[in-house]
């Protein structure tokens, strides 16, 4: 039953983070495609498609290792999302920086515990 409950608070966790239709792609180290409401250039609030991309533990510990958390953030962007292409600078963030924080721990988390992932999706998809 504990288990069931952290699969729970996980999948509100991403909810509060406003991600939905998370889906779980075994390609490589894992990848996760997922839509965030986000507001855009014009100023309007839309729904997002992204991939974000596991890269090798050694790489991930490096970007950990950085003092900044502009540089760090700024690094995690550039290696881990895959599309859209343009969301890898920080200035496609510029009118919704709440979007860019929990994209950031989105992908902190998936690559830390991408188990917890795989688990939650699978078992969601069989539902």
């Amino acid at each position: 039953m504990q288990n069931t409950d952290k699969k729970k608070d996980f999948l509100k966790s991403l909810e509060d983070k406003k991600v939905s239709n998370v889906v779980f792609k075994p390609e490589g180290l894992g990848a996760l495609e997922f839509d965030i409401v986000m507001t855009g250039k014009n100023f309007e609030t839309t729904s997002i498609p992204f991939r974000v991309e596991r890269i090798s533990t050694d790489s991930f510990l490096k970007f950990l290792d950085l003092k900044s958390d502009i540089e760090r953030a700024e690094k995690i962007l550039l290696n881990f999302i895959a599309f859209p292409i343009e969301a890898r600078d920080k200035e496609y963030f510029n009118l919704d920086m709440e979007a860019m924080t929990n994209i950031s721990t989105l992908i902190v988390d998936f690559q830390q515990t991408p188990f917890l992932y795989i688990e939650s999706f699978r078992e969601t998809k069989a539902e």
